[in-house]
């Protein structure tokens, strides 16, 4: 929304059971969920039934909207999935690999609705045009951040700060620990973008 580009891949981040309160959605809305327990998540996929009984078109919506509990994470060892615990939305913010992904836009309480989140000045390198990863350890804990970096930096012509940049080349030996499936799936993105070359 601040760069003023489409976005149809929309989260949102309970301080609550997301899986209970995505379900009670779908309860009285339609549509189908799919849970995922072990990161205290859920997708609920839209239809045009659901988008009939919220009295909106189907063409307005995007066809899923993800719900997650805030968490915080531990990752046992270097490219291993996390272990996931429940959390508050600072730590929430915190676990997101670069700053300019920590921005969050406060729906409730109705008194802060609407307020903008920056917990990691966030605002700043988006305005900057800088990627910046949040810690010292986040591409050991998830190397396949590393991809991430070049594929927000290749799509929104933004530069990699330096330390970021020299954190990146000393994990680069951790991408051997990455699963086969997960690095497939970062090379899929990356040639989704329009900038594909580039980042390749």
């Amino acid at each position: 929304m601040l760069l003023n580009r489409p976005n149809y891949d929309i989260d949102f981040v309970l301080e609550e059971d997301a899986i209970e309160f995505s379900t009670a959605l779908q309860a009285q809305f339609g549509g189908e969920i799919r849970p995922y327990p072990p990161f205290k998540t859920a997708t609920w996929y839209l239809d045009n039934e659901s988008a009939r009984v919220l009295g909106i078109s189907q063409a307005d919506v995007p066809d899923y909207l993800d719900f997650v509990s805030a968490r915080s994470e531990i990752y046992e060892h270097p490219a291993a999935l996390p272990s996931v615990f429940m959390s508050d939305i600072q730590h929430d913010l915190f676990r997101r690999d670069f700053t300019i992904n920590t921005l969050a836009i406060q729906l409730s309480p109705l008194s802060a609705q609407w307020q903008l989140l920056d917990r990691y000045s966030g605002v700043t390198d988006l305005n900057d045009g800088v990627i910046r990863v949040l810690h010292d350890l986040s591409f050991i804990d998830d190397p396949t951040r590393i991809f991430r970096a070049i594929r927000f930096s290749e799509r929104l012509k933004f530069t990699i700060e330096p330390n970021t940049d020299q954190l990146m080349q000393t994990a680069l030996s951790t991408i051997e620990g990455v699963t086969g499936e997960r690095l497939q799936n970062e090379i899929n993105l990356i040639l989704q973008e329009e900038s594909s070359v580039q980042a390749l």
